[in-house]
């Protein structure tokens, strides 16, 4: 039988892998098993390190938000056709992880990969949600000026959406020189 791990921080500045039982599926949850699953720089680092303000209790599990893989097992109030499908989700770092059926919700948890994508793109999604998200809910609107903190990936695509947006002035902050050579 197939085994379940989890990533987690058992404790300030240390990850680990911890083998964990494969959870059951309810009526309106999916089992999905990830392909690939991206750690993130700023939220998972900053965590692995003790949070903002030293927030993050040790041992510290659920661990990471963007991953990626194919669902291998379904519920009774499930669509058959959803079997074998590829979804990104917010899930942690987990092989084995349960994916809600949540249509009454504002992000759904069931996110569906088109046919062909690669993986190692289909990941990023997460983070484009972030930054749309942001953007939508800052209601830019042409002409205004925006202020980005944050060069990192999510800062990136911050950066280029309100520029869609309509903004005319972009200021992104960032104590990366690198970081920000990168800015449009």
């Amino acid at each position: 039988m197939d085994k379940n791990y989890q990533v987690y921080f058992p404790e300030k500045g240390k990850v680990a892998l911890e083998e964990c039982p494969i959870p059951e599926v309810g009526d309106d949850e999916v089992l999905l098993k990830a392909e690939i699953s991206q750690i993130s720089t700023g939220t998972e680092m900053t965590m692995l390190y003790g949070g903002w303000n030293g927030n993050v209790s040790f041992p510290c599990y659920g661990v990471g938000y963007s991953n990626y893989g194919t669902v291998v097992a379904i519920g009774k109030n499930i669509p058959k056709e959803y079997l074998g499908k590829k979804m990104m989700t917010i899930n942690p770092h987990k092989k084995y992880s349960i994916v809600k059926n949540t249509p009454d919700r504002a992000y759904h948890d069931m996110v569906f990969v088109p046919e062909g994508a690669d993986p190692e793109d289909a990941v990023f999604a997460t983070l484009a949600v972030v930054a749309n998200g942001s953007i939508r809910a800052s209601q830019i609107r042409p002409g205004e000026a925006c202020v980005v903190y944050g060069a990192g990936i999510v800062g990136q695509m911050m950066a280029r959406l309100a520029k869609l947006a309509g903004s005319t002035t972009i200021i992104v902050a960032d104590v990366s020189d690198k970081r920000l050579d990168m800015v449009p």
